[in-house]
């Protein structure tokens, strides 16, 4: 394969009908397979390898990509479980996605309240996990949201916890 002095190499109609056949035997999609991936910590992140530039690839708007980006995108494929063959939604949706019931909306409002700063001030503080922002909060406090990722329900069950605690030793 030809290199270009970036470390990229050309995508082939190859390299994609691969990964197409990758994405029908496996019935993950490249933003399904990145998902799961992560779930699983199954990658480093890195700036060039993301969901969204391989859906580029795959669909032909992006001529380059990173020869070891292109390998990793294989070996996740490859490291697929069978029986997680056709569950992509399962799998990265039900399995990471935490029902949210009014007393917890209500818990974590009252955790908000008592600290006195904003909510974004508050998640900086507490070092929130990726994707949980202020804005999240306020749709989560006021319902629109349903469900969030375990990650995120972890944070902030941990979160009230701490604040539990620091009240019981007032």
């Amino acid at each position: 394969m030809t290199r270009n002095t970036k470390g990229r190499i050309p995508v082939t109609r190859s390299m994609r009908r691969t990964l197409k056949n990758w994405q029908a035997k496996t019935g993950f999609g490249i933003m399904a397979l990145f998902k799961y991936a992560k779930l699983h910590n199954l990658i480093e992140p890195r700036k060039s390898l993301t969901g969204p530039a391989f859906h580029m690839i795959v669909h032909g708007s992006t001529q380059t990509v990173k020869e070891e980006d292109y390998k990793t995108v294989l070996r996740l494929y490859r490291s697929l479980p069978k029986e997680a063959y056709g569950k992509a939604k399962q799998l990265n949706r039900n399995k990471i996605r935490q029902p949210l019931c009014e007393d917890f909306r209500l818990r974590l409002q009252k955790t908000i309240d008592a600290r006195a700063i904003g909510r974004e001030a508050l998640l900086r503080l507490h070092g929130a996990p990726p994707g949980l922002s202020a804005g999240t909060l306020g749709r989560i406090l006021s319902g629109k949201i349903e469900t969030v990722s375990v990650a995120h329900a972890e944070f902030l069950e941990a979160l009230m916890a701490s604040y539990n605690t620091e009240t019981r030793r007032n």
